[in-house]
């Protein structure tokens, strides 16, 4: 039973009693779903949503009356509404800790608990402000500055400007998607660490920018900003101005715009920043206005719209969706599910039911896992902070975030086992069942996603068809991608130096049989002999001669396609032997070259080595689909010349690259981490159909791909390691 697993310090404040505030205002709100109240408190200037019967509850809070007798008050009245004793605990340290109500002279002089409640309550503020990971510097009120900055702004969040800026949002939209490629190519630019300085700079106008807008938007309709200042997340500083006013705002719509002011802002900044993006020739400007578009576009949409957090998307949501406490309410509903299968302890609180339990349930279980891979992420980021030092900090951060709750789940099944030992033994089932299922889904499940890599399709085996004897191209019989049988003429060369010789050999010849003639009328033998044998010698050089003649009519060796992109250009041009003058190979014998991670070099060489033949592989091509390879060899060593040049991000390709400055090497670009080619044969029916020089990128999935886990560490441990090389080399 839930009552026999209270534990005795629940039981002793419910014999307190507490007194709210005098100067809190309650005002009844009735929403689509269902009727709430809001709280303003005063002293503060904060405004709370609770729902009927936790107002229906507090309001019995008169100093007077215990909690326990609110709470027997409160079911009379709600029935099998009404929520249970461990949720009145919860509400009392809620209304505690936001300064909403206080323990009366008698409870505080009675009892152990209530010095417990109040030393609990400085804990929890004592770690609120140490923590590492969420510092608050508040700056004071800015509502006067905000008051003289209203007549100049406030026509920014008038109806017609809102309208205007849409337009301009749909217009900046079209100019991108027609300059796409060269603005995706610039992304690679925009994370390298020497452009770190000039992006914060960026960030840091637009959140300025961001603050002031809800803050203008907030006193446009009515409301005040009481409080401004930086929150550091892990030391990275974020602004914010107090508009919790405008839960005043009896219109939801003027508390979306307020709540919608700060990413409204930004995405008009963006916006104007990718049309002047388009219509620059400047490459320093150019430089810049990506830098905006990309911090008032992608960070805005990831964090400030995104609704699984409570920031600007949330309480847009909630507003539109007219759930107040959205966030609260799921939270409690996964309490209540956790409780029911872990615990079987049915819930005596307040439920959802039809399509509302199942908007709080998915809600509920999306937000819990954002903030889990938030929390990976911040422990992740902590941990390569001060050059690998701040691993300690995401020690503390685990105990700070996992620590608290693992310890009260701890004290929980210690009491249950006095009290209820059935329960807790089903609990410790389940929970080592879950925790079970949970690793072997992450250990022994392969990553769905592969290894993602660019490639170039080219012929297997291709013929090179080069120049024999020096000429000018005189001819072209052919053009690039034609389809030619063997010993077809391709290309005829002119050589009239070669021509004039062999016409003046062949007239030695003549002469010379004419001679030995003579020599032979003469019965001249010595002559004979010594004509005999320059004739011999002239006949070698003319076949010599002859055929390298011949070789000016170059044609194919092989039968094939014809890949030459430079062959329209070729004629007039003068070869010299060894030139290449065309490209022949096979349409059905193709391979894929691929750049790959060292990482999933490893992955593909495990893998070709269990077969004879080479690893079968799937591959994933734009033109073909779904396609099954043989990894025929894997290139020795990795290297940091890129495979091909399109496959690089200032060509459009996938691959960061940054400037060379060693001019030992030809290429332009180096890449940032050195990669790996993989040589993929693709089956003759697919490679005949996919034209040579194609290339995407291809999504590689072998028998011996990585687990979920083993990819995850993976990808973590290499992202720490370059931030660490990164640290190095600075």
């Amino acid at each position: 039973m839930a009552q026999a697993a209270r534990d005795a310090s629940t039981r002793e404040l419910l014999h307190s009693r507490i007194c709210l505030r005098s100067d809190l205002i309650f005002i009844p709100r009735r929403g689509r779903w269902k009727a709430w109240y809001q709280i303003e408190a005063r002293h503060s200037g904060r405004y709370f949503r609770i729902g009927v019967t936790e107002y229906a509850f507090i309001s019995l809070l008169d100093g007077n009356t215990t909690i326990g007798e609110a709470v027997s008050l409160t079911a009379r009245r709600f029935g099998p509404d009404a929520f249970s004793e461990d949720q009145a605990t919860s509400i009392i340290v809620w209304l505690l800790e936001n300064d909403l109500a206080e323990l009366t002279e008698t409870s505080l002089a009675g009892g152990k608990q209530n010095s417990g409640v109040m030393s609990e309550r400085r804990k929890t503020s004592l770690i609120e402000r140490l923590n590492p990971f969420w510092l608050k510097l508040p700056f004071g009120n800015p509502d006067a500055f905000i008051g003289k900055l209203l007549p100049l702004t406030s026509w920014l969040h008038s109806w017609a400007a809102i309208i205007v800026s849409l337009v301009i949002w749909v217009a900046a939209a079209v100019a991108l998607a027609s300059s796409w490629s060269r603005f995706e190519s610039s992304w690679s630019a925009v994370l390298h660490r020497s452009n770190w300085i000039w992006l914060g700079m960026s960030w840091l106008f637009l959140k300025i920018v961001h603050e002031l807008s809800h803050a203008v938007a907030c006193r446009r309709h009515g409301g005040e900003v009481r409080d401004s200042g930086v929150i550091f997340i892990l030391l990275a500083p974020v602004a914010y101005v107090d508009v919790t006013s405008s839960l005043s705002f009896r219109s939801r719509w003027q508390r979306i715009q307020t709540a919608a002011g700060g990413i409204y802002a930004e995405l008009t900044i963006a916006s104007l920043a990718a049309l002047a993006w388009t219509m620059t020739d400047s490459p320093l400007l150019s430089h810049h206005l990506v830098n905006l578009i990309w911090s008032a576009s992608v960070t805005t949409i990831v964090f400030n719209a995104n609704p699984l957090m409570k920031f600007d998307g949330y309480y847009i949501l909630s507003d539109l969706l007219d759930r107040p406490n959205l966030y609260t309410d799921s939270t409690q509903h996964l309490h209540r599910l956790a409780n029911r299968l872990f615990f079987g302890v049915k819930s005596d609180g307040v439920r959802s039911s039809g399509q509302d339990a199942i908007l709080t349930a998915t809600y509920g279980v999306a937000a819990f896992v954002w903030r889990m891979l938030i929390c990976a992420g911040l422990l992740i980021s902590a941990s390569v902070m001060f050059h690998g030092a701040g691993i300690i900090l995401a020690a503390g951060g685990v105990l700070l975030w996992f620590g608290r709750p693992l310890l009260q789940l701890g004290r929980r099944l210690w009491q249950l086992t006095r009290l209820d030992p059935r329960k807790t033994l089903r609990a410790t089932v389940l929970g080592t069942a879950s925790t079970a299922a949970l690793l072997a889904f992450l250990f022994l499940t392969p990553w769905p996603a592969g290894a993602t890599a660019p490639g170039i399709l080219d012929h297997q085996d291709l013929i090179i068809v080069r120049a024999d004897t020096p000429g000018f191209v005189r001819k072209i019989h052919v053009a690039d991608g034609e389809q030619v049988a063997y010993g077809q003429l391709l290309i005829e060369l002119e050589n009239e130096e070669l021509t004039n010789e062999l016409a003046d050999i062949r007239v030695a010849i003549e002469q010379s049989d004419v001679r030995r003639r003579q020599h032979l009328r003469n019965l001249e033998t010595a002559a004979v002999q010594i004509e005999t044998e320059n004739h011999a010698a002239l006949q070698k050089r003319f076949i010599e001669k002859q055929q390298q003649a011949d070789a000016l009519t170059v044609r194919a060796p092989v039968a094939g396609r014809v890949m030459s992109r430079s062959l329209v250009w070729a004629e007039g041009t003068y070869a010299q032997p060894g030139t290449e003058l065309v490209a022949i190979g096979n349409d059905s014998r193709k391979e894929l070259r691929v750049s790959i991670s060292q990482d999933d070099a490893r992955w593909l060489e495990a893998s070709k080595t269990k077969s004879a033949h080479g690893a079968a592989i799937e591959v994933r091509l734009r033109s073909a689909g779904l396609v099954t390879g043989t990894v025929r060899r894997i290139l020795p060593g990795a290297t940091r010349t890129p495979l091909h040049e399109s496959l690089t991000a200032p060509a459009g390709g996938p691959l960061a690259v940054q400037a060379n400055s060693d001019e030992k090497t030809e290429s332009k670009f180096i890449l940032t981490e050195p990669r790996v080619t993989a040589v993929i044969d693709l089956p003759p029916e697919i490679a005949a159909t996919i034209p040579a020089g194609s290339f995407g990128h291809v999504w590689l999935k072998t028998d011996t791909s990585p687990t979920i886990a083993e990819a995850a560490t993976r990808i973590a441990t290499r992202w720490i390691n370059n931030q660490l090389d990164a640290a190095e080399r600075e």
